[in-house]
């Protein structure tokens, strides 16, 4: 499992391309006052809405909205359904500053739709685009010792010192995958 969760992150981030080092800090300070941040998950069901919208790439990245990076962190998440349907996290991050979406997703079909729906719009909104960037990680298993899972029914709200956490490490995120794109490879570049 960990080794197909680090070849997606891998495929992933080699979709990403560079970021525009010439967007200005008051541009990115007025997008991100654009983009409202969620503080509570919201169940991903594959034909169904989550945030007033449908289920699909363009929830997890919006156009028009100013969005140049998007990073995804996944992680275990508590069960449902008494104990029946295991889940994870996934915490949505537009341009560093806004954690966009919460998605609660359940381990099975929905999870593979999931998977899918964010290869494919990490794909259309970065191919041939240089503005954009995506990065990815985390895993649905949580460890070497699985985390226990409460039963959890209904939306999960975090704190902001939480949500803050997640933008910080996707910021990290976002920067490594800048400076591992710049990084010219001898033969190839």
């Amino acid at each position: 499992m960990k080794a197909s969760v680090t070849l997606l992150v891998l495929v992933i981030a080699s979709c990403a391309t560079g970021y525009d080092p010439e967007t200005s800090a008051s541009e990115q300070t007025a997008t991100a006052q654009r983009l409202i941040p969620v503080n509570t998950s919201c169940q991903w069901i594959p034909g169904k809405s989550c945030y007033g919208v449908s289920n699909d790439g363009d929830s997890i990245w919006p156009t028009e909205m100013g969005i140049t990076s998007v990073q995804v962190l996944t992680r275990s998440g508590p069960d449902r359904l008494e104990h029946t349907q295991h889940t994870f996290l996934a915490f949505v991050i537009w341009n560093k500053t806004t954690v966009g979406r919460i998605f609660r997703v359940d381990i099975g079909p929905d999870s593979a739709h999931w998977r899918a729906t964010l290869g494919d719009i990490a794909e259309t909104r970065t191919l041939g685009n240089i503005d954009f960037d995506i990065g990815s990680t985390g895993g649905a298993g949580g460890g070497p010792v699985g985390p226990p899972h409460p039963n959890v029914m209904g939306p999960i709200t975090f704190d902001t010192a939480y949500l803050a956490a997640v933008k910080r490490y996707a910021g990290v995120i976002d920067d490594a995958t800048n400076q591992f794109l710049i990084t010219r490879a001898v033969g190839i570049d």
